[in-house]
């Protein structure tokens, strides 16, 4: 697992291992012998396709072509296999951020935190594996593509919808309503950025 250094980056190296996109250097996030996670550099946003490199202890693999898209939304889980129970934050305005579950659901009408990736260019330039700092004024970075979440089938008023505080810059944080006509229990969350979506994952929240 990478910690981000004093400047605020995350590494390109890690367990000895580098991962390149079209020759540009990712920042790595968790290498271990089966699983990778890097963050596609913005320098490769326009191509349609990328060529991979994975090099390990100075042994480089064949280059491998991945599609590229403008963007593709994905929303967090609370488990690895992307789907289900979305990694959502209850955001009553009366008590302090918990995280959203079965037997936390969130009331109809308060606002959630939604965390996600896959939404494209930022409206300002970041480097490569910084972490996102919310020092400054806003308006803070966001997704330069249109952005909608629905709850429950329905239109959920969005708040916020921008980089996560102090994550790396690739990560959002989407702060929506939930809407006070849907049902109660596991309802879908379909965040859309641009012309692509989620629905295929099956997220969830849990709703009272």
């Amino acid at each position: 697992m990478a910690r981000y250094n004093d400047s605020g980056l995350y590494p390109t190296t890690l367990g000895n291992t580098t991962v390149t996109f079209n020759g540009a250097v990712a920042a790595l996030l968790y290498v271990s012998t089966t699983q990778i996670n890097a963050v596609v550099p913005y320098e490769v946003a326009g191509q349609k396709t990328v060529s991979v490199i994975v090099t390990h202890d100075s042994v480089a693999s064949p280059a491998f072509s991945v599609p590229l898209m403008d963007t593709s939304p994905a929303i967090f889980t609370a488990m690895q296999n992307g789907k289900g129970q979305g990694a959502i934050l209850n955001d009553d305005p009366n008590v302090n951020p918990t995280p959203n579950s079965a037997d936390n659901p969130a009331a109809k009408g308060i606002p959630i935190s939604i965390y996600a990736t896959g939404g494209g260019l930022l409206s300002q330039p970041v480097q490569d594996g910084s972490i996102a700092l919310l020092f400054a004024e806003p308006p803070y970075s966001s997704v330069t593509a249109p952005l909608s979440v629905t709850i429950g089938g329905q239109p959920a008023r969005i708040s916020y919808a921008g980089v996560a505080p102090f994550e790396v810059n690739g990560m959002l944080q989407v702060n929506a309503v939930v809407p006070t006509g849907i049902g109660s229990g596991p309802q879908p969350v379909v965040l859309t950025i641009g012309a692509s979506n989620n629905a295929l994952q099956q997220v969830t929240v849990a709703v009272k």
